[in-house]
This record gives structure tokens, C-alpha cells and sequence, in this order.
């Protein structure tokens, strides 16, 4: 004779998952306390806010990309490029300047090579047909590429003015 195995009710299990599903949104900057209480009792200088203001401004860039990705994984996209993207419209936006050019030329170099990249990455994935991770795999490593031979593999430099001696 078989016996019959307890189950759990319904309602809790559905109940349970209600409550998991509530709390879910607010995970990450649950974690996001977690750390920075963790690093404050480290490092109890963090919090000043010189160095909160330091932090804000240093993570400026990584937020604007991070928001862009957000935006694109929300369409199940995905991009492999955007640090190469970012690593050389950086580096030609600096080159600009240094030259010369002014912020706004700068502003738009560094545009130029993103919407540039995006159109690649773009017509790769559209119309050529590859899958975006093997389309934005291939792109970085252009960019890559690109990026080290145009900077001849460094980074801006500002020339050095040298007084010339008279001999």
C-alpha cells in the first residue's frame, strides 16, 4: 500500500514567493549598505566627504556606461565593446584637447567614435546576422587594435618644453 507523502500547502509556498518577489528590487542596494558599511568600519576616513565627493566623480563614467548596458540588456542585448569604445574615445577626446581643440571638438570626437562603433555593432548584429556577443567580441578587439596603434601603443602625452641653451 503506498502512503502519501506530506506536501507543503499551496498558499505558503506562493505567499513565500510573493514576499521574495518584494524584497527582490531592493537587493542590490541592500548589498550596496552592506559594503560601504563594511568599508566604513575598515576605513573610517571613507566617509568623509572630500573623499565621498572623490568617489562620486571618479565613478562618473563607469555609471553613464553602466545606465547605457542597463538599457541594453533590458532589449537582452549584450556589448563586449563598450570598455574599447570608452577606452578610445578617451584617449582621442584627451588627444583633442592637448592639441589644442577645444572642449566641444573633444566632446565630439568622443561621440563620434561611439556612435561609430554602435553603427558596427549595429549592422553586424542586423544585418549580417552574427550573434551581438560574437559581433561586440570581434568589435573590441578592433577597437582594441585601433586604439594601440593610434595612441602608438600609450597615452597622451603633453610635449615638454625644453629652454634652449646657448652654447
Amino acid at each position: 500500500m503506498a502512503t502519501a507523502t506530506p506536501t507543503r500547502p499551496a498558499a505558503s509556498s506562493a505567499a513565500s514567493r510573493s514576499r521574495t518577489d518584494a524584497v527582490r528590487p531592493f537587493a542590490t542596494l541592500a548589498g550596496m549598505v552592506v559594503v560601504l558599511a563594511a568599508v566604513a568600519v575598515a576605513r573610517p576616513l571613507f566617509l568623509r566627504l572630500d573623499n565621498l565627493s572623490a568617489v562620486a566623480v571618479d565613478a562618473t563614467v563607469l555609471v553613464v556606461m553602466a545606465v547605457g548596458l542597463s538599457v541594453l540588456m533590458a532589449m537582452r542585448g549584450l556589448d563586449l565593446s563598450i570598455a574599447a569604445t570608452a577606452d578610445l574615445a578617451g584617449y582621442l577626446a584627451a588627444k583633442a584637447l592637448l592639441d589644442g581643440h577645444g572642449t566641444t571638438a573633444a566632446v565630439l570626437a568622443a561621440l563620434a567614435i561611439g556612435l561609430l562603433v554602435g553603427l558596427v555593432n549595429g549592422a553586424l548584429s542586423a544585418y549580417v546576422g552574427l550573434p551581438a556577443i560574437v559581433a561586440t567580441l570581434g568589435t573590441n578587439l578592433l577597437v582594441t587594435a585601433v586604439a594601440l596603434v593610434v595612441s602608438d601603443s600609450g597615452t597622451p602625452q603633453q610635449p615638454v618644453h625644453r629652454a634652449h641653451r646657448a652654447s
